[in-house]
């Protein structure tokens, strides 16, 4: 049975390993798996989306793929109490903890957990549920990939103080997997102490099938002020997208931060905008690293960022007077009722370090992908 054909552009760049995502009109093509001919390109089709990791296109070429219905797994997501794994093959990518029957510490909001590249944790470890954490653990409230913020109608939800607020799993109101993909979208309150709601969140998860050197996490945030106003404060204690490294990443140990401007090391790169952030060193004799990229669509792009030399680096775009890098003095921001903010992220867990993973153009790939439309 043949399909539809899609026709793709590189543009101005050479693409190596490029999510793509087109938006279809619902049953053009049947959901599932297909491929990409020519060269057998794994693809699916999730509703009305057709999702794919497009191989090498050399600057100003485009070509035309069909769209051919079947072929196998090779993402998934599993349900398991309280957590949802994302699996690649069969091995362990990571997963979303989001009730304390994951097995692992939990205290106030749903978080990634692990962040597997091939095998190898890039991600500070989580205690299992019932085991003490290690006498000398800094920031406890950092756990592994999460979104959070410490000021939201004067409701601490970053630290885990007494009368900290929670973010509150309510639903999945999507789960998806297929030969490029898996992921999920997922409804969240974010309450006080006492559990009045002070926001509703719309996340959307996607974990993309492997490629040369490395693999992609992508996070999108719509931040819903559904009850009434929200003030989000001028705090530097916060991020809509915050990862804590290994101790062997540190900043202070073999880890080495840069950002999009050149800078280098917590000095030049905190508190600085900018459109990506790397932070890579040596864990367990490999070279390797974390890049979180900032997307155009995101409030205050480029944001700034949140990074230390201890291992945290998260965006927030809030905490200017901490800063003092930004052209605000206050960098809280009130929502009207019914409105929203929207935050986008890639995260890319990669080889090598940040020049020879290509985080700069990895974000070019993220921000300004090829060009697909169904073809004529």
């Amino acid at each position: 049975m043949k399909g539809t054909s899609i026709r793709l552009e590189a543009g101005g760049h050479t693409r190596q390993g490029v999510p793509i995502v087109l938006e279809m009109e619902s049953g053009r093509v049947p959901e599932g798996p297909c491929v990409l001919e020519p060269g057998a390109i794994p693809a699916q089709v999730t509703g009305n989306r057709l999702m794919a990791v497009i191989p090498l296109m050399e600057t100003g070429t485009s070509s035309r793929l069909e769209i051919i219905p079947g072929g196998g797994g090779g993402m998934t997501a599993i349900e398991k109490p309280g957590s949802l794994e994302f699996r690649e093959s069969g091995k362990l990518v990571t997963g979303y903890l989001y009730k304390p029957e994951c097995g692992y510490q939990y205290v106030s909001k749903p978080y990634f957990y692990p962040l597997n590249l091939d095998g190898l944790g890039l991600s500070r470890p989580v205690p299992k549920t019932g085991e003490p954490e290690p006498a000398d653990l800094d920031h406890p409230h950092h756990r592994s990939l999460w979104v959070a913020f410490g000021d939201v109608n004067g409701a601490e939800i970053w630290n885990e103080p007494e009368g900290h607020g929670f973010q509150k799993h309510i639903r999945f109101e999507g789960i998806f997997q297929g030969p490029a993909a898996a992921g999920c979208q997922a409804l969240l309150e974010w309450t006080t102490a006492d559990g009045k709601r002070l926001a509703t969140e719309k996340r959307s998860f996607t974990v993309w099938r492997s490629v040369d050197g490395g693999r992609f996490l992508d996070l999108s945030v719509r931040f819903e002020a559904s009850t009434g106003p929200v003030r989000l404060g001028d705090t530097k204690e916060g991020g809509f997208c915050a990862v804590r490294l290994q101790d062997e990443l540190r900043g202070d140990r073999t880890g080495v931060i840069t950002n999009s401007n050149g800078g280098h090391g917590e000095k030049e790169c905190w508190g600085h905008r900018s459109s990506w952030v790397d932070y890579s060193g040596t864990l367990t004799g490999k070279k390797v690293g974390i890049a979180i990229l900032d997307h155009p669509d995101s409030f205050r792009f480029p944001t700034h960022w949140h990074v230390r030399d201890y291992g945290l680096f998260a965006a927030n775009a809030f905490g200017l007077s901490h800063y003092g890098t930004g052209w605000l003095k206050d960098g809280s921001h009130s929502i009207p009722a019914g409105d929203h903010l929207t935050f986008k992220y890639r995260i890319f867990l990669h080889e090598g370090d940040c020049n020879a993973s290509n985080v700069a153009e990895r974000w070019i790939d993220f921000a300004y992908p090829p060009f697909v439309e169904l073809a004529a």
